[in-house]
């Protein structure tokens, strides 16, 4: 099942909800969606590696942003090494949590969470978050697809910039096979309800799947209410489906010392990299 899976987005959803039917495919003990109020410290939920709490970094920090295709693809590691250099902050979309992956991650001495969207061939599969500091305090949210039945999942983490301001950090992986926007509206509500109560720095970013003029409206809204801009690429080599990017960072409360999309061999996405400091 997994060779069929590489040969593209379409084929891979299908084999997963085979596999959904056929039992290889594990969802959460729950699937419930968590409600909004249950993001808050101490409702983390899902795995994580030991790490002191102390600051991310000081007035500045590199961001690494890649969906990573389960690692499905050979050389994924060495590019994972190559492109998360000395980020600060590592966000992967579709990151099954191996051996491998923790291993990857604990090497460069990360504190690591994943909020677990399924277990697939015995690997929990959802976005990891890694950082050179952990975080004060993580939450997960999950919108389940009308069509496929899995949930995407979101985590949610407040980290200390400088001993004096905190960034509130969303990796997410926005639904994808749904009919219409309701679900894809509800679960970036779901993430707004969270943010809106947070006054200082904010990044969200990940695979937003903005594959339609609809979904990107829905994006451009909740970046509106809450004053988040686009980071700007020049060379842009991010992922596009029917001419629209699917991934994206939004900030607010910082500035973008750089920005790039670094080309990737062992993914279909390619990762982006963005230096920020303090306004």
């Amino acid at each position: 099942m997994k060779k069929i899976c590489l040969s593209g987005s379409i084929v891979l959803s299908f084999c997963l909800l085979l596999a959904v039917y056929t039992g290889a495919i594990a969802l959460p003990q729950t699937i419930v969606h968590p409600e909004v109020q249950s993001c808050v410290a101490g409702s983390f939920s899902a795995r994580s590696s030991e790490k002191n709490v102390g600051d991310l970094s000081g007035d500045s920090f590199r961001l690494l942003v890649w969906n990573i295709y389960k690692e499905q693809k050979p050389g994924w590691e060495k590019e994972l090494a190559t492109f998360a250099g000395d980020a600060d902050l590592v966000a992967l979309q579709e990151g099954a949590l191996t051996s491998e992956l923790a291993g990857s991650l604990t090497e460069r001495d990360m504190a690591w969470q994943q909020a677990q969207a399924f277990s697939y061939e015995g690997a929990d599969s959802g976005v990891v978050t890694a950082s050179q500091a952990s975080p004060q305090e993580s939450c997960l949210l999950r919108e389940e697809e009308s069509i496929i039945g899995l949930p995407k999942t979101a985590l949610l983490s407040r980290y200390s910039l400088n001993g004096e301001q905190d960034l509130l950090f969303v990796n997410l992986h926005l639904v994808n096979f749904s009919l219409g926007v309701e679900g894809y509206s509800r679960q970036l509500e779901k993430i707004y309800q969270v943010l809106v109560h947070h006054s200082g720095p904010i990044v969200v970013a990940g695979d937003f799947n903005t594959w339609s003029e609809r979904r990107q409206e829905v994006v451009d809204a909740f970046a509106a209410d809450l004053d988040l801009a686009p980071v700007i690429f020049s060379d842009d080599k991010r992922i596009s489906v029917f001419g629209r990017n699917l991934d994206h960072v939004y900030s607010r409360g910082l500035t973008v010392l750089a920005s790039k999309v670094l080309p990737a061999k062992s993914s279909d996405h390619n990762p982006m990299l963005v230096d920020f400091s303090l306004k």
